[in-house]
């Protein structure tokens, strides 16, 4: 994949080699591309992925995955990005608001702006990387299309398997989908748009930090 991903050295100590069997990671300040959420030579079970990070907390450490850090910069950077957008956006609304009266109204302008730039905006990227790597969950998808009647898929013993594996895609997705969250809930705090509707955000925006960092 390309893009832009800025990186931090690797410390020596840190490098897989002959004398030191730890676990090498991509180390990258925002996460931009599909790579920047590949770690190389992580291992295939999430127990020994835990095993090495030398039993760190997993709520700061993740399993296997980018660091909290990057993960934070990158949710910062991405939701003054849909502020932008949505400023942006605005402008360009009031630009042409002489075309319906609805539009003369700087209130509706803001929402209808709120709407394209963060709404749609968010939604389509997650439904995008959904799409991109629905391969994340092709067992389950073909356990649905035989009505649960292919008994060789989705195996009751192998449920931590799938639960637990990280997958870069889906780490993604995830923090895609918290940045959307954050944006999404200050806009309905300045929106006044209700306390269900800011309960809503906060629970999403948990269970999303949550598949971060389980």
């Amino acid at each position: 994949s390309s893009g832009f991903n800025l990186r931090r050295p690797i410390p020596e100590d840190t490098m897989c080699g002959p004398d030191n069997p730890k676990l090498k990671r991509r180390a990258a300040w925002l996460l931009l591309t599909h790579d920047s959420f590949v770690i190389d030579d992580l291992p295939d079970k999430d127990d020994e992925a835990k095993h090495m990070t030398n039993d760190k907390n997993p709520y700061i450490h993740g399993l296997g995955g980018p660091s909290l850090t990057s993960h934070i910069l990158t949710v910062s950077f991405y939701v003054a990005v849909l502020f932008l957008l949505e400023h942006l956006t605005r402008l360009f609304i009031a630009q042409y608001a002489y075309l319906d009266p609805i539009l003369e109204s700087e209130h509706n302008r803001g929402v209808l702006a709120r709407h394209i730039a963060v709404d749609f905006v968010s939604l389509f990227v997650c439904s995008l990387l959904a799409v991109t790597n629905w391969r994340t969950c092709k067992e389950m998808i073909q356990h649905g299309l035989s009505y649960g009647k292919d008994e060789s898929l989705m195996k009751e013993e192998d449920f931590e398997e799938r639960v637990f594996k990280y997958h870069p895609g889906s780490q993604r997705l995830i923090m895609m989908f918290f940045v959307y969250q954050v944006k999404n809930g200050y806009d309905t705090i300045i929106w006044g748009d209700g306390i269900e509707f800011v309960l809503h955000h906060i629970f999403a925006g948990a269970a999303a930090w949550g598949g971060l960092f389980p």
